[in-house]
């Protein structure tokens, strides 16, 4: 037989809902991605600055790779900023639509 339809409720709140502990783990994909970028540039920034520490202690570094590891830190810094500024720039538009 089948089973009668029962009436719907309201709605549950947002403190009484309990996520699951693999729920909880799970993390915003867009955070992450931006995590990654940020440690990307900040990784890149540290090697050009190892790079031209050995340098300057007169260890064994090709100045070549020093100004090329110095340019791409630039690069992925400018990069990233600019990244930035079009989520901000995006972000303010969805802020100023009227709904």
């Amino acid at each position: 037989m089948i089973d009668p339809i029962k009436p719907i409720g309201p709605a549950p709140s947002v403190d009484s809902i309990q996520l699951s502990p693999a729920a909880k783990k799970a993390s915003n994909p867009f955070s992450d991605m931006f995590q990654n970028a940020v440690d990307r540039v900040e990784l890149s920034q540290q090697q050009s600055e190892e790079k031209t520490n050995r340098l300057l202690r007169g260890e064994d570094q090709d100045l070549h790779e020093v100004i090329l590891a110095g340019q791409r830190a630039d690069l992925e810094f400018q990069y990233f900023l600019q990244t930035r500024n079009k989520v901000v720039q995006a972000y303010q538009e969805i802020m100023r639509m009227q709904l």
